[in-house]
């Protein structure tokens, strides 16, 4: 992940968590209008409203490099699937091979050595890939 999206990112966490506050503060705000005065109500409720339209706004210009990202982030993914499906292809064919008597014991133990090192390896880049996906 490049650094500016990595900024990308967090600018957009701050600006939903921004967002959230200004819906947490018009709820807040609801349940106090029959306590306070109209004039005083609408003003603090539009102020809220127009911040949190600027924030909404804000959160739009972000929708293409969001997207962009995310359909990065799902080739990705499905790249280390497909090299995954392979490996687990290799290491039963490894283990057929073994049990029709083509390969001996050391053969077998180096062959799913291999794999197995690089399933694991693929596995842990997956799981941090899943990271940012989910």
């Amino acid at each position: 992940m490049t650094e500016s999206r990595a900024v990308s990112i967090d600018e957009i966490r701050s600006l939903v968590a921004e967002r959230q506050r200004y819906d947490d503060w018009l709820t807040a705000l609801e349940a106090r209008r029959a306590d306070t005065p109209a004039r005083v109500f609408e003003r603090v409720h539009g102020d809220y409203v127009t911040r949190r339209d600027l924030v909404t706004s804000q959160l739009r210009e972000h929708i293409g490099v969001l997207s962009a990202h995310g359909d990065e982030l799902d080739g990705r993914h499905a790249a280390l699937e497909a090299e995954l499906a392979t490996l687990e292809d290799e290491r039963a064919e490894a283990m057929l091979r073994t049990a029709v008597g083509e390969y001996d014991d050391d053969r077998w133990a180096t062959v799913r050595e291999d794999v197995e090192t690089k399933i694991a390896a693929l596995g842990e880049q997956r799981d941090g890939l899943l990271l940012y996906i989910v």
